[in-house]
């Protein structure tokens, strides 16, 4: 629930001059405004046993489809690209209970305050995630 108090463990539990992979959701993407809106819609609908019910076996089943394609075409493969990962993406995205979204600035800072130098950054996936490779000092 708390992704400054997760980093500061990672770091404290990271040995001198090892190296720490992270991967942060960008507060600027385009995911977090998907995830406050359709994921907030959809996560209140389940709350109830007929929402939950329209969401799983209606609403799922039916973008599922439409994630398989974009997928396909996005990494030039079908082969690699099942119906039911498409399902699993769809769940992973917008209706997980939580999920916290950060900017690098504020992100660079818990690495400063915990001694971690950061040596590479990207973003990746369309721009949803910010990716870290950092070395604690």
């Amino acid at each position: 629930p708390d992704a400054k108090k997760s980093v500061g463990e990672l770091t404290r539990v990271l040995k001198p001059g090892g190296l720490l992979y992270l991967l942060i959701y960008r507060r600027e993407s385009l995911q977090y405004w998907e995830y406050k809106t359709i994921g907030t819609l959809l996560r209140k609908m389940r709350k109830s046993p007929s929402g939950r019910y329209f969401v799983d076996y209606v609403i799922v089943p039916a973008a599922a489809p439409l994630v398989y394609v974009a997928k396909s075409v996005k990494f030039r493969t079908f082969e690699s690209n099942r119906l039911e990962e498409c399902k699993n993406y769809l769940f992973d995205r917008y209706i997980t209970p939580q999920a916290s979204f950060h900017r690098r600035e504020e992100v660079e800072g818990w690495f400063k305050s915990g001694g971690l130098k950061c040596i590479d950054y990207y973003t990746g996936n369309l721009g949803y995630h910010h990716n870290f490779v950092c070395r604690k000092t």
